[in-house]
């Protein structure tokens, strides 16, 4: 049985690229994708996702706070920030927030298929 992802950035083009990059493993299927943090939410409360790939910085409400929501309605949901900010404050505070990861999205080609699997158990 494939493991159910929630895409969560502000770029349409973002999403469809990490889309079809996840379609290389069988064991993965995206069931949503949301622009926005509210949206996010809304999505992981109705679908139940197994992972939500979150971008950090989006509208109204950030990835930080939409993880922290995330996880306090859904907590067997796990959460991977993916971003383009290599702070430290960032990390530590979406690590507070709940995440289980946190990818930079330059990093995405050698370290994301990775980190799912390993996250949600996936043998390879």
């Amino acid at each position: 049985m494939s493991k159910r992802i929630l895409l969560v950035d502000n770029s349409k083009q973002f999403r469809a690229n990490l889309k079809r990059f996840l379609r290389i493993d069988p064991d993965l299927e995206v069931i949503a994708e949301a622009q926005g943090g509210e949206e996010a939410c809304a999505l992981a409360d109705e679908h139940k996702p197994d992972l939500v790939l979150m971008d950090l910085k989006m509208g109204a409400m950030d990835g930080i706070e939409a993880t922290r929501r995330i996880k306090n309605a859904n907590p067997q949901t796990q959460i991977i920030v993916l971003t383009v900010y290599d702070e430290d404050l960032y990390r530590s505070d979406a690590a507070a927030a709940g995440a289980a990861d946190y990818i930079l999205k330059e990093e995405i080609p050698d370290n994301l298929l990775r980190s799912i699997k390993s996250i949600l158990s996936i043998k390879d």
